[in-house]
């Protein structure tokens, strides 16, 4: 099982304005490390979940099709399937 990050989501779920806020930063010095500790945070809560917070693309890979027939997708909730590829 291989699941790789096709789109990666366009906007992250707080705004660095907000953070800086949340800080009481009120300097531009440290906005590059801010925002990585944004995406950071998001991608350590998503792993760990299982979850998808912001709308995002992933391809899911199996070796094998089950033999139940049913595949459970690792990451939810799923807004869209746009193909499945099966390979003899």
């Amino acid at each position: 099982m291989t699941v790789v990050l096709t789109a990666a989501p366009a906007a992250e779920p707080i705004s660095l304005a907000e953070a800086k806020a949340h800080f009481r930063v009120d300097a531009d010095d440290e906005d590059t490390l801010i925002a990585s500790l944004i995406v950071a945070g998001r991608t350590l809560i998503e792993r760990n979940l299982g979850l998808a917070l912001i709308t995002q693309g992933w391809s899911y890979f199996l070796d094998y099709w089950p033999q139940r027939g049913c595949i459970s997708l690792p990451i939810t909730p799923v807004q869209a399937v746009s193909a499945v590829t099966v390979h003899d």
